[in-house]
């Protein structure tokens, strides 16, 4: 106990001689209260915390389209409207339209005998006139058209040595169209006559009257330079049947007294041109 005491007033002495060496240093400084913590600022209530402003929205657009380099310009892409119609008939294989109507013109060589299908004794001619000449041969035709098919009216004249023999008739034909190129074939029989009658050698009036029938086959090539117009030739072969009259005629031969006929031929080459409609 009483060591206690001893130490606690020693403790006291120390205290009390250290507060006369601390007041040679002055006075000493209060403690200061401890720092309360800052509250962050809260706006008054009803109105929102600020917040910096934002940049505006643009409304939403798609990405343009990738551009790329020029290539020159492009032909227009016309909407597919399927196959053209096909032409019909003569018009199938170029651009010729159809045909009705056909006109047409040729000229050429003839070889005519009138006694090439005939024997025996010549009392046809009693070697008044010849019986066979070369010439020249023009021909005209007219006639309607239907697809393939050609029905007309054809007339020629043949000129030779032995006169002018006229033939006229119908014909029909066919046409097979290959683009502008056609070849065709007709057959065709008509009327056939020596105008004014046969001549003599001596190039007279030999007053023989002969007439009759023809029969023709022909076949030929024409080329359509326009839709109407065309040029083209053609070969012929045919039958000729004349018969003369008796002729009362003293001056004249016995053969010739009596009637007579011969079947003959001939052989044409021509060309010429034709209108189409």
């Amino acid at each position: 106990m009483r060591a206690r005491l001893l130490g606690a007033a020693s403790l006291l002495a120390a205290l009390l001689g250290g507060g006369e060496a601390l007041a040679q240093w002055g006075p000493w400084p209060q403690p200061q209260p401890a720092p309360q913590p800052q509250q962050p600022w809260q706006p008054p209530q009803g109105q929102q915390p600020w917040q910096p402003p934002r940049p505006p929205q643009q409304p939403w657009q798609a990405p343009p389209p990738q551009q790329q380099p020029w290539q020159g310009a492009q032909p227009q892409q016309q909407p597919w409207q399927g196959p053209p119609p096909q032409p019909i008939g003569p018009a199938a294989d170029t651009s010729r339209r159809l045909e009705w109507v056909y006109l047409d013109a040729r000229g050429g060589f003839e070889q005519l005998g009138l006694r090439t299908f005939s024997s025996g004794n010549d009392t046809f001619t009693a070697g008044q006139v010849g019986t066979s000449a070369s010439g020249g041969s023009l021909s005209a035709g007219v006639g309607a058209r239907l697809l393939f098919f050609t029905f007309g009216l054809r007339a020629r004249l043949g000129i030779s040595s032995l006169g002018k023999l006229g033939r006229i008739g119908g014909e029909i034909g066919m046409h097979l169209p290959f683009g502008r190129v056609e070849p065709h074939f007709e057959l065709g029989a008509g009327y056939a006559a020596f105008l004014g009658g046969p001549t003599t050698a001596s190039g007279g009036d030999s007053g023989l009257s002969m007439r009759g029938f023809t029969v023709r086959a022909s076949g030929g090539v024409d080329f359509y330079v326009t839709p109407f117009f065309s040029l083209g030739g053609e070969v012929g072969a045919e039958l000729v049947g004349l018969t003369r009259p008796a002729v009362a005629s003293a001056m004249k031969t016995s053969a010739l007294a009596s009637d007579a006929s011969a079947l003959g031929g001939a052989f044409t080459l021509t060309a010429g041109p034709g209108l189409h409609f």
